[in-house]
């Protein structure tokens, strides 16, 4: 399906130029912008909030996550679901 976008919990680690070593371990159970994942489902939002989840499994380890659909990136332009997942990041940013 695609990548991930950079998540907060990263931002210290690439921007800010925190401990590599610690971010490589880091990022063996957290999904990464580095990560490639596979669509599994989209959750049902909770009441009240602004965010639709889907369930990706990373595609190196086969390891599941659940993250909000607007810090996927499809990178696959051929795919069916390239333009609405791309549409809701844009829309979930800038609303």
């Amino acid at each position: 399906m695609g990548k991930g976008k950079l998540h907060p919990w990263e931002e210290p680690y690439v921007i800010g130029g925190w401990d590599k070593k610690e971010y490589e371990k880091l990022k063996k159970d957290n999904p990464s912008y580095t990560d490639e994942f596979e669509l599994v489902e989209l959750i049902k939002p909770a009441s009240g909030d602004d965010e639709i989840f889907a369930k990706v499994r990373r595609i190196s380890d086969k390891k599941i996550f659940e993250i909000g659909l607007s810090w996927l990136e499809c990178t696959d332009s051929e795919n069916e679901n390239y333009q609405l997942i791309d549409d809701y990041s844009v829309w979930h940013t800038n609303y």
